[in-house]
């Protein structure tokens, strides 16, 4: 079963397993030390010890033997029974009575020796240095215990305060939240959380514009069906009457087939675009769709014009820019009365300008990808321009909105290239 843990506890099980491990080394390094120094160095000061024993009685110099250290030849009563019968070379032995002694036997001159050292001292001090050496271990373990929950409780604290206000979170929001975190991997990674937090809010949102403005835009062509449906159940109607009720109705029932052609345009993947591309005459799509919309233009007495006149071809999908280009005119069609529009064209791009309303400031920064609040200016967008906006993004066109020469608004589309000068086609 897999332990889950949370990222606090897992820094401060880190550092403390991290911590235990180097103590344990360490007490491991100073007792195999201690031992080395007791096997060999000891060992060897015996040796000596017993050559310049052997020495002093041979020129009958009286030895001047240590405290605590004993020396019998072999075959002596008094040599004690633990240190009989041990081979030569050094030997620690410890008894039953808490008594702790070196033994140490090495032949000289054919004589055999015992060296006896009394170490009970020497072992009681080395078993308290080793309580002291645990102590010390165990007093580290708790020092970086407390070090590591210090540690991540920084390290955490950040996270946890991007969990705590993530819920709140949206672009109306996003830069209130103070996000004076330190200058390292932790703070660089809640900086990037929020910056996707405030995108996918952007376009959490700019999905329920879109859905709005769709949702206003089929209000109309319904609502005209259902009232004509409801004039056609009256009776005393004249024929006349009937047809108009009909073309009516015609009429609202192919605007609601424009808008679903158009949606499934947009829901088509990038390889069946692809396929769609084609060298295109922007010149004749352009009065293509301007033909379709001449009645409507000259109920707003608009004069409308299209430059240049001659053929200009571009490689494009000819369906996603007859979609961009109605809508674009509809919405400079519907902006102004009595005045005047162009249609700009050249093989790197199409700009529709007018003399009308002009932009407010919350389409300017919409549309060129500004930063925008949740909260809409002077109405609904509106699904043209919503629509524009998902055409140009899915096929890579760039779309710009700045205010015309002509007194209204520009919307200038670049195929597949970053935004060019306004001055283009003026």
């Amino acid at each position: 079963m897999k332990l889950k843990l949370s990222l606090r506890r897992r820094i401060v099980l880190g550092f403390s397993i991290q911590t235990l491990l180097i103590c344990f080394i360490a007490f491991i390094s100073i007792t195999s030390y201690v031992d080395y120094i007791e096997e060999s160095v000891l060992y060897d000061y015996f040796s000596r010890y017993l050559d310049a024993y052997v020495d002093d009685r041979e020129h009958h110099r009286v030895p001047a033997i240590p405290e605590g250290i004993r020396i019998f030849e072999s075959g002596e009563e008094a040599l004690p029974a633990f240190a009989r019968e041990l081979p030569e070379g050094g030997q620690e032995v410890m008894l039953d009575n808490g008594q702790a002694y070196h033994v140490f036997n090495k032949s000289v001159d054919g004589i055999d020796f015992t060296l006896v050292a009394d170490q009970t001292e020497f072992e009681h001090m080395e078993i308290t240095v080793n309580h002291l050496t645990l102590a010390v271990m165990l007093l580290f373990t708790l020092v970086s215990v407390m070090f590591s929950l210090t540690l991540a409780n920084r390290i955490v604290q950040p996270i946890k305060e991007l969990s705590e206000r993530a819920s709140n979170l949206n672009v109306n929001n996003i830069k209130q939240v103070d996000l004076d975190y330190s200058d390292d991997e932790v703070g660089s990674l809640v900086r990037i959380i929020y910056e996707q937090i405030a995108t996918l809010g952007y376009y959490l949102q700019r999905e329920k514009w879109f859905t709005g403005d769709i949702s206003h835009e089929l209000r109309t062509p319904m609502m005209v069906i259902s009232s004509s449906v409801d004039l056609l159940k009256q009776s005393g109607i004249s024929e006349q009457q009937r047809t108009d009720v009909y073309q009516r109705i015609e009429g609202a029932i192919a605007q609601v087939n424009e808008l679903i052609g158009t949606f499934l345009l947009l829901a088509r993947d990038k390889s069946s675009q692809q396929t769609s591309v084609s060298n295109t005459d922007l010149v004749a799509l352009a009065e293509s769709v301007m033909e379709n919309l001449l009645d409507y233009a000259g109920e707003r007495n608009n004069r409308v014009s299209i430059n240049p006149q001659q053929p200009v071809f571009a490689e494009i999908n000819p369906a996603f820019l007859d979609v961009v280009l109605s809508n674009l005119l509809k919405n400079a069609l519907f902006n102004t009365r009595d005045g005047e529009i162009q249609v700009n064209i050249q093989a790197s791009g199409i700009k529709v300008s007018d003399s009308g309303k002009g932009l407010t400031d919350f389409i300017k920064r919409y549309v060129n990808d500004l930063e925008v609040t949740d909260h809409r200016e002077n109405g609904h967008l509106g699904l043209g321009l919503s629509i524009v906006k998902r055409v140009c993004e899915k096929e890579n066109w760039t779309l710009t909105a700045y205010d015309s020469t002509l007194g209204g608004a520009s919307f200038l589309v670049s195929f597949n290239q970053s935004r060019v000068d306004h001055s283009v086609d003026s």
